[in-house]
């Protein structure tokens, strides 16, 4: 018996797994996820950086420039519902996990 099972033990070690097919993962309705700026719609109001309360968003007028933290954010989504442009898009899905803290840099171009 125990040599059965150790048979059997071995045979599933040795062979070749069968590995299913990874599936995209479907997040809840309102899952709060990552948020990204349409930097052409924004007038650069700074609505969203004095509600933020992780101080997360840094808006720089004179520059037409938005710092984002995303690895300072809480994910409140308090910027996107104040935002009256419609400027803060906000996603279901969670951002890429990195391996560095990185600032997203949104900056709108001269004309």
């Amino acid at each position: 018996m125990v040599l059965e099972l150790i048979e059997v033990i071995v045979r599933d070690l040795m062979s070749k797994s069968k590995k299913q097919p990874a599936s995209k993962r479907k997040y809840f309705s309102r899952t709060r996820g990552r948020i990204e700026w349409d930097i052409e719609k924004c007038d650069f109001c700074q609505d969203c950086m004095r509600v933020c309360p992780a101080t997360a968003i840094e808006v720089k007028p004179e520059e037409n420039t938005i710092i984002y933290r995303p690895y300072q954010c809480i994910y409140c989504h308090k910027c996107v519902e104040s935002c009256m442009l419609n400027a803060i898009k906000a996603f279901n899905e969670p951002a890429e996990p990195t391996g560095e803290k990185k600032d997203a840099i949104y900056k709108k171009k001269q004309n």
